[in-house]
């Protein structure tokens, strides 16, 4: 069943395998765990990305991800986003990108509720996966639902952003 098109939609797409649902694909894509450059999230995150197309058949997903006809631009990028996030999607790595670039860059995590600096450590992820990236690594702490924890960013190419992340519950 191979075709050229067929392979050339492939290679310019996000792709798992194993799972249930287009949706529940789209929840590995972001989480994107084991995947230390985080590049599944980071496409689909590229503020110009778009139009998107995706596929499902038996339990493989295709997303394609290369599309550039989306227009937008942002000063920064970040998940868990600003603002309340379903805690389902609170994933273990934390990501912040700018297009401007991310320069040497430092994370501040505390936690509003009893203003608690959480440690966290920063790497600058590799070039080439849609804007400059950076991980957060949260360091032996979960987030919980109900809580704000406010995010500081200093050392980017942008000067720098500090927001608020509020995990919910959803019913």
């Amino acid at each position: 069943c191979y075709t050229q098109e067929g392979a050339q939609g492939a290679g310019s797409s996000n792709l798992a395998l194993g799972t249930g649902s287009a949706a529940d694909s789209m929840d590995l894509f972001i989480n994107d765990g084991g995947v230390p450059s985080l590049g599944h999230r980071r496409w689909i995150f590229n503020p110009p990305y778009g139009p998107a197309g995706i596929g499902f058949a038996g339990n493989a997903t295709c997303l394609y991800t290369f599309g550039m006809g989306g227009g937008g631009q942002a000063e920064w990028l970040a998940w868990p986003n600003p603002g309340f996030t379903p805690m389902e999607a609170v994933s273990p790595t934390w990501s912040w990108s700018s297009p401007s670039g991310v320069g040497s860059p430092t994370a501040k995590v505390t936690r509003l509720g009893d203003g608690a600096d959480l440690p966290v450590t920063v790497e600058v992820l590799p070039y080439g996966y849609g804007p400059d990236t950076m991980a957060i690594h949260r360091t032996n702490w979960s987030a919980a639902a109900g809580q704000t924890y406010r995010v500081q960013i200093s050392g980017s190419g942008t000067g720098g952003a500090t927001y608020d992340v509020k995990p919910v519950t959803c019913p």
